[in-house]
């Protein structure tokens, strides 16, 4: 889900105070995510030669060499800038991507295993966000192909760019994030967003 950030500082507080509604983005620009190990920064290189150093973003776009179209906005989170304008990711639109939806399915197979079953096509789902994970749950995929990979699941391999879990119960998950969001963009919270959505996905399985 792409309102599900991740933050990449790993100071909880910040993240939470960081956990506002995006609203209207600042950026929209093609170009290039690229990490840079020395300085532990993710970086995005606009096509126009801009640079965004990225402060919260969804978790499966962090993907070294990834391209597509960025939606940020500034973050206001006061600290040295290291590779680039400080910017929370709202949206990124990959490219070369798939789009899926269908159910996710949990297999004891090979130590357990996902599949991603669609009405024409089944795979199995790569995800670097564990809140992914979760069976029974419909789901609106984008991803990349990885047709050199193998899985265990015994299904071609969909790296998960972009996801949003689907139907009536998720729906009102997704609010419950908003509603959060809107209240710790105004005060200090001390339970994250994340919490709140991922704990109300809990009672939709």
């Amino acid at each position: 889900m792409k309102q599900f950030a991740l933050c990449v500082l790993s100071v909880f507080f910040a993240c939470s105070l960081l956990a506002g509604s995006c609203g209207n983005a600042d950026i929209m620009a093609h170009g290039t995510m690229h990490f840079y190990a020395d300085t532990d920064c993710w970086q995005f290189a606009a096509d126009d030669g801009a640079l965004y150093q990225i402060v919260i973003a969804p978790a499966n776009i962090l993907r070294d060499g990834l391209s597509g179209v960025i939606s940020a906005v500034w973050s206001p989170l006061k600290m040295p800038s290291i590779c680039g304008s400080l910017v929370n990711v709202c949206d990124f639109d990959a490219d070369n991507t798939i789009k899926v939806v269908g159910t996710l399915k949990a297999y004891d197979i090979a130590g357990g295993c996902f599949r991603l079953e669609a009405p024409n096509r089944v795979f199995a789902p790569l995800s670097q966000d564990p809140h992914f994970y979760r069976d029974g749950l419909q789901v609106k995929v984008e991803g990349i192909y990885l047709p050199n990979v193998d899985s265990a699941c015994q299904a071609p391999v969909l790296e998960v760019v972009d996801y949003d879990f689907i139907g009536p119960c998720a729906a009102q998950c997704l609010q419950a994030f908003r509603d959060c969001q809107r209240v710790c963009s105004i005060n200090s919270c001390m339970v994250s967003c994340d919490t709140v959505y991922s704990t109300c996905l809990d009672t939709c399985q």
